[in-house]
């Protein structure tokens, strides 16, 4: 019986879904193969960077090209038709600012091994030395060309990590990407700035310029400094359209939120008592609410935040008319009675929230929106609390610059938690 043998491709650097080495996120050689499918699986990204290298360049007119990492030769696949003398071979020198150099690019035979190399089909070959720090450019001034047939331009190529980036935020920015590529980007931008915070156009608020897309991108890097956590972001309609957050590990609050607040500040935000089991957690400990009402003397603010919950969602969030200390009592009084309400007992608990002053009735439609015209069976309060800290603009800038924003928000989150007695933040390396 004939066998015919099965060909095996051989592993891409490049795919996506391929592990690559056993090097951590923050090695160079990582960061190299992570613009490389960027400039893989987005065109808009692609045709940026192209511009960087040489502004004459335009992705548009050249063939597709193949993109490999660390690789000793310039060329993978011998020579090809087409110009008897062999591709136009750029020397690129990717840095965090770009190189002043008078240097000349020859032609060498010294052992190397390219980070990375951008073949558009034998007729331009990009070939780039990456250094995520300050150093010698001189890898990128020596070129060796093997047997390949090519025209090595002589002159250097210099371009910065920096550029590149600020590229790459105007895309998102201006939502020149979206779909499949705009994700791609935005998860590029996330791991430049969670690893290699200090190439980013990102990298404290002041260099934000007043952008509030990048704003809020600085705190979810510096939230995730803060605590050592992964910081997520939570698509809100009732509140901000993008809300950064960290889960933390008590029974009374779940989340902590940095955000840029409507008064131009930075706004950092707890919700003790989100729901009925942290109410009950809460309001069955008198000390620590007297704790957590005694924070307003040193610069928080405590308002009532009250809703109702249904499975793990909440809904119906109303304003109340009792003062702090009233709601407060109210509920250090009515917590060990509190618990779901079934659907034919509403009539009878909202007048009550009525009676005392908790739900006007101008929200009744809000109420009915969420429950009395829906399948829903039951409605849960929670007589949560919003608890805020804000830094204006200008203080927060100067202490991100300064190094110093990260301690006092991880300050201001201890305060809160221990006036809660909840566990401290986890703090740890953020890579």
């Amino acid at each position: 019986m004939n066998r015919h043998p099965v060909r095996v491709p051989s592993r891409d650097a490049l795919n996506y879904f391929e592990p690559y080495e056993r090097l951590p996120p923050g090695h160079e050689n990582q960061l190299t193969r992570a613009l490389l499918v960027v400039l893989k699986l987005s065109p808009m990204a692609h045709a940026s960077w192209l511009r960087r290298v040489d502004p004459s360049l335009a992705l548009a007119e050249l063939p597709s090209a193949t993109l490999t990492t660390q690789s000793r030769a310039i060329r993978s696949g011998g020579d090809q038709a087409g110009d008897p003398e062999g591709p136009r071979v750029l020397s690129v020198f990717l840095g965090p600012e770009v190189a002043q150099t008078d240097g000349v690019v020859r032609e060498s035979d010294r052992g190397q091994v390219l980070d990375a190399i951008l073949d558009y089909d034998g007729e331009l070959v990009v070939v780039v030395e990456n250094k995520i720090a300050e150093a010698d450019h001189w890898q990128s001034l020596r070129i060796n060309l093997g047997t390949q047939k090519a025209r090595l331009d002589t002159a250097q190529f210099p371009v910065s990590w920096r550029d590149v980036l600020e590229d790459f935020m105007r895309l998102l920015e201006r939502d020149l990407v979206s779909g499949a590529e705009r994700s791609v980007l935005e998860d590029f931008m996330d791991y430049v700035e969670r690893h290699f915070g200090g190439l980013g156009p990102s990298r404290t608020l002041a260099l934000c310029r007043g952008n509030r897309y990048r704003q809020e991108r600085r705190l979810r890097t510096l939230l995730t400094e803060v605590t050592g956590a992964e910081t997520q972001v939570r698509r809100s309609t009732t509140l901000w359209s993008s809300l950064p957050f960290v889960e933390l590990s008590g029974a009374v609050v779940k989340y902590a939120y940095l955000h840029m607040a409507e008064e131009d500040a930075v706004g950092l935000i707890l919700f003790p008592a989100e729901t009925l089991g942290q109410a009950r957690a809460l309001y069955t400990d008198h000390a620590a609410v007297e704790r957590l009402l005694a924070l307003r003397e040193r610069g928080w603010r405590l308002e009532p935040n009250f809703h109702f919950g249904y499975m793990q969602r909440g809904f119906a969030w109303v304003p109340t008319e009792l003062g702090l200390e009233d709601y407060v009592a109210l509920w250090l009084r009515e917590i060990g009675s509190s618990g779901s309400v079934p659907k034919e007992a509403w009539p009878q608990y909202l007048a009550w929230l009525r009676t005392e002053g908790v739900m006007a009735e101008r929200y009744q439609e809000t109420f009915d929106r969420a429950f009395t015209h829906t399948d829903r069976e039951s409605a849960t309060p929670r007589p949560g609390l919003r608890l805020t800290r804000t830094w204006a603009i200008a203080d927060a800038e100067r202490l991100d610059t300064e190094r110093r924003l990260v301690i006092e928000v991880r300050a201001a989150i201890e305060e809160a938690l221990q006036a809660l007695g909840e566990p401290s933040v986890a703090v740890g390396a953020t890579g």
